[in-house]
């Protein structure tokens, strides 16, 4: 039941989120994105967004179906009733696709945070590597990426 009263809310910041994934995935076809992981995992984040999209199409069309329904059927209840059941069933059928691929997303996230954390390391042992070459001469290494894992590598880089 539960699911069918937040359907309407979940739907909001789920199209909320699809827009974000979207921006992700747009920031990343401009940089060209050469790690063989990165892009699998782009890639399955491009295949989610495509599922949402779908989920939203759905939501769309079947509310657009109701309203066209409650134009016709407003006379007669029992065809009201029948459009209400029908206007609940797509709620949790929607809700429940949602669910789902919230859980795929949170997967995702995890995926992120773990790319994240390889990349500190990495440039943890970068900055931190003491051959005898690189210790005569100051380096600079560029720290670019997409979303704000340079911001977290910087901090964590200078601790350390």
């Amino acid at each position: 039941m539960k699911l069918i009263l937040n359907a309407e809310t979940e739907v909001k910041i789920f199209s909320s989120n699809l827009k974000a994934i979207q921006a992700v995935l747009e920031d990343a076809e401009k940089q060209h994105v050469e790690n063989a992981s990165l892009r699998n995992w782009l890639n399955g984040l491009n295949d989610v967004s495509y599922e949402m999209v779908d989920v939203l199409d759905k939501w769309n069309t079947e509310i657009m179906k109701q309203k066209a329904m409650r134009v016709c059927f407003s006379i007669a209840s029992t065809c009201f009733c029948v459009a209400q059941v029908n206007r609940a069933t797509h709620m949790y059928r929607t809700a429940t696709e949602i669910k789902e691929l919230n859980e795929t997303l949170a997967l995702i996230s995890a995926q992120k945070k773990q790319f994240k954390e390889e990349a500190t390391t990495d440039l943890l042992s970068k900055l931190l590597s003491e051959s005898s070459e690189e210790v005569k001469r100051v380096s600079v290494i560029p720290i670019v990426g997409m979303g704000d894992g340079q911001n977290n590598s910087c901090p964590i880089s200078f601790e350390q």
